[in-house]
């Protein structure tokens, strides 16, 4: 994946306007080669522009997700009606308009931007109790159900089984790997919390989001191992 993500940092530079950014061999490392002190680095960002043109298109109408009944039954139908509710429900509560922007930029500048929805058991709800007094109403009270969760993440994060396969559909296997706050993870696994243990040292390879921020205008790259 290497070769990839050279050039993904050389396009997030280039959206930021350092036309003058090349991967180093010798450092390994994207950076701004060194110029005569007389030579005056002009920049005339025109990508920028033609990026946010592209955006535009893609945002100008909301997306609307629509469920479909599997087939012309009854049953169907009105399955298909309950879950479109639900979908109503969690597209406002997870703000997945947001989240398809965010996975749109990733695609800006990797080719892909991905979600990735699971169960987060963790998530607390309201649930409508008996009442232990006869005739009075239920009592509404807090309690952890879990519910579903989304987050978004460009292909720094993925490593396929074979690259030769363009479907994501297709690949026999697929890990993501992401550094996450060890107390965050104890909570969401609670039954593995005590097989949690912390990493000694912080890897490159989890700090792609820092690299690319310190990518501005001003020249400033950092090292990218």
């Amino acid at each position: 994946r290497q070769p990839h993500e050279r050039q993904w940092f050389i396009n997030a530079a280039f959206e930021r306007a350092q036309q003058y950014v090349d991967w180093s061999v010798k450092s390994s490392s994207v950076d701004v080669p060194d110029a005569p002190a007389h030579r005056i680095r002009l920049v005339a960002n025109r990508i920028l522009p033609k990026m946010r043109a592209r955006r535009a298109k893609f945002v100008k109408n909301r997306p609307q997700w629509i469920v479909v009944a599997a087939s012309p039954d009854q049953d169907d139908k009105m399955n298909a009606r309950a879950t479109q509710k639900v979908l109503d429900y969690q597209w406002r509560r997870l703000k997945l308009e947001m989240a398809h922007l965010e996975a749109m930029l990733w695609a800006e500048v990797t080719g892909r931007g991905y979600w990735w929805i699971f169960w987060d058991p963790s998530v607390g709800g309201r649930v409508q109790m008996p009442s232990e007094i006869p005739g009075m109403p239920p009592r509404v009270e807090s309690a952890t159900l879990g519910d579903v969760a989304i987050e978004v993440s460009g292909p720094f994060e993925i490593l396929i089984a074979d690259p030769t396969k363009v479907k994501p559909g297709d690949q026999p296997e697929i890990m993501r790997v992401k550094m996450r706050d060890l107390e965050e993870m104890k909570k969401r696994y609670p039954e593995f919390g005590e097989f949690i243990k912390p990493t000694s040292e912080e890897q490159e390879i989890f700090t792609y989001e820092r690299q690319i921020s310190t990518l501005n205008s001003a020249g400033l790259v950092s090292r990218v191992s």
